[in-house]
């Protein structure tokens, strides 16, 4: 997990220097990179999730901070009866403004129906040059081919009734990607993370190899 977000983190740095101008989080949770970045009159920043969460968040962040800060908007949304094509628009945003969504710990929960009615809105209203940063599980992870470490994680998961439900096979996830309207540009699966994070260092950690990040661009109209 901390691989992945660090992975996120350099696209984002990357996208803020080449002049994005929103950044839309889906499941946004507890996310702090809308504060703990310098976005503020940069960056627009949409936080979307369920209202009790972002309710919960917005106390912590007036505690925290003082006030919710400006360049944020807290979109509220229950994936499980509304979608974003419902809900973002109306809060101010830009369809045609260059867009980074970040999709983390989110995309293996939904139903392909909701993944399938996220990534269509994405490619179809966002701006020329946009890009999603998502986090993912193959297919394998989620049938069990797991170790008993990580089958623990994934029982104490369902008994939350937060299953992990949606996952690709391994090496489709790019023609995967190119029929919904994107070209994958980089995916690394947890392993793969830690060779280019945490092995410089000297260190070694055992990685989940079905879990995995991605960066993808959203096509360019007409292609």
């Amino acid at each position: 997990m901390i691989t992945r977000t660090r992975f996120i983190d350099d696209h984002l740095t990357e996208c803020i220097g080449q002049g994005f101008e929103q950044l839309v989080i889906i499941g946004a949770g507890f996310d702090t990179r809308a504060y703990r970045f310098d976005l503020e009159e940069k960056v627009k920043v949409y936080e979307v999730d369920h209202p009790a969460t972002q309710e919960l968040k917005t106390r912590r962040l007036r505690k925290v901070l003082g006030s919710v800060p400006g360049h944020v908007v807290y979109v509220p949304v229950d994936f499980e009866k509304q979608e974003l094509d419902a809900e973002l628009p109306g809060a101010g945003y830009d369809p045609g403004a260059r867009t980074l969504f970040i999709w983390e710990g989110v995309f293996s929960y939904l139903t392909i129906e909701a993944v399938n009615a996220s990534l269509s809105f994405i490619a179809g209203n966002s701006g020329e040059g946009s890009a999603i940063a998502f986090t993912h599980v193959q297919k394998p992870g989620i049938d069990g081919d797991l170790d008993r470490f990580r089958q623990r994680q994934m029982a104490r998961l369902k008994r939350k009734g937060e299953p992990h439900i949606f996952g690709l096979e391994p090496g489709r996830i790019g023609a995967f990607l190119d029929a919904r309207g994107f070209d994958l540009a980089e995916n690394l699966t947890g392993d793969q993370l830690c060779k280019v994070y945490i092995a410089p260092l000297g260190r070694e950690i055992d990685a989940n190899k079905y879990s995995a990040v991605a960066y993808a661009l959203v096509k360019a109209s007409g292609r």
